[in-house]
């Protein structure tokens, strides 16, 4: 793997990683904000109904968030092992 795949593949993992960051920690935000959307688009929404949405919504970001973070460390991980593997040929060819 060439450095310059390294670095496009380290600006995209560390990108997702931050995505994946900002979903976690920020969940209880986002959870907040779509169920308040959803209930607006609904007539008569009882309490038990909005503490419900609620909770699927910030179990949704934190999942979504917790996949991408998970994605970007693995991906990282392969990254490095790919171009580690790749020196250590170019190496030995030499």
């Amino acid at each position: 793997m060439k450095k310059e795949h390294l670095n496009m593949i380290s600006i995209l993992v560390a990108f997702t990683g931050v995505i994946g960051l900002i979903m976690m920690f920020a969940s209880v935000h986002f959870g907040i904000n779509s169920a308040e959307a959803w209930m607006l688009e609904q007539e008569g929404v009882n309490r038990a109904l909005y503490d419900q949405i609620v909770a699927a919504y910030i179990n949704t970001y934190v999942v979504t968030g917790s996949l991408l973070f998970g994605s970007s460390v693995l991906g990282m991980c392969v990254a490095l092992v790919l171009y580690f593997q790749g020196k250590e040929k170019l190496e030995e060819s030499a």
